[in-house]
């Protein structure tokens, strides 16, 4: 999947030199600055690699498997599919694939993950540069007017850009909303003082009301057991 991206991005690159779209020279940079972030991270986590396939070369070789059943138990084992035709049979190999398959797991399941993440993060920036690039448009502000008040402020503006660059969700910002709400106790489209004063009274209110229900219960219990007591006497 990597070589195939890489050999896409190759060819788009090449498509927009031959058409002459504009293509300058930062753009070129970036490309390769690119390639070789993507060349250095494989070189990183490469040798990593080596003593888990070398492990695994040293099982198939004390099992007598040839190369194609060792890379397949290989790549069988570290990827967790485990479909168990091919097993070690010896006490010893069993001893050691039980310390070997844990790490050579974890290996390259780190490796896998940290170049994903690369991969994600670079059509993420790239999408964000291609957002930064466009105009503003009428209906643009349309989109970020969400009372329909015909007025953008700078917190409707920050929210759509925030959803745009896919920084958050809406599901998010609605609960941020409700919880703004719950606090603004006057419904003023601010925070105060008087409204921090207010829930906490508020929370004292219910903390009491939960006091004096517990003590009513408890007195209606005491009662309850004298009554039981006099009947038994």
């Amino acid at each position: 999947n990597l070589s195939y991206a890489s050999l896409a991005s190759l060819e788009s690159l090449q498509a927009d030199i031959a058409d002459g779209g504009g293509l300058n020279r930062r753009v070129i940079d970036e490309h390769v600055m690119w390639y070789r972030q993507m060349i250095g991270l494989v070189c990183r986590y490469l040798p990593a690699m080596i003593p888990v396939l070398l492990a695994s070369l040293l099982v198939a070789f004390l099992e007598e498997w040839d190369l194609c059943n060792a890379f397949y138990f290989f790549v069988a084992t570290t990827a967790t599919i485990g479909y168990g035709d091919i097993v070690p049979q010896t006490d010893a190999m069993k001893i050691f694939a039980v310390f070997f398959i844990p790490l050579a797991v974890g290996a390259v399941g780190h490796t896998l993950g940290t170049v994903a993440n690369f991969i994600i993060e670079r059509r993420r920036e790239i999408y964000q540069k291609k957002v930064w690039s466009q105009e503003l448009k009428v209906g643009d502000l349309e989109l970020m007017d969400w009372d329909g008040d015909g007025i953008v402020t700078k917190l409707d503006y920050v929210e759509f850009m925030l959803l745009t660059l896919k920084k958050v969700d809406s599901d998010l910002l609605d609960e941020l909303h409700e919880q703004f709400a719950q606090l603004d106790t006057n419904r003023s489209g601010s925070l105060t003082k008087h409204d921090l004063q207010v829930l906490a009274k508020k929370r004292l209110r219910q903390v009491r009301h939960k006091l004096k229900l517990s003590s009513y219960k408890y007195e209606l219990l005491h009662k309850n057991r004298e009554r039981k007591k006099k009947l038994e006497e």
